[in-house]
C-alpha cells in the first residue's frame, strides 16, 4: 500500500514538474521571440 503511495505521490510529481517546464518553457520562448522582434 505505501510503495503504491510512493509511486503515485512520484507520478503526480513528476507530472506537474512536466507541466511546470512546459509553461515556462512557453513563456521563455515567447520572451525571446517578443526580445527579437524589438531588436530586429
Amino acid at each position: 500500500m505505501l510503495h503504491e503511495l510512493t509511486k503515485l505521490g512520484k507520478l503526480t510529481y513528476f507530472r506537474i514538474n512536466v507541466l511546470e517546464n512546459i509553461i515556462y518553457g512557453g513563456a521563455t520562448s515567447i520572451l525571446v521571440r517578443v526580445l527579437c522582434e524589438k531588436t530586429l
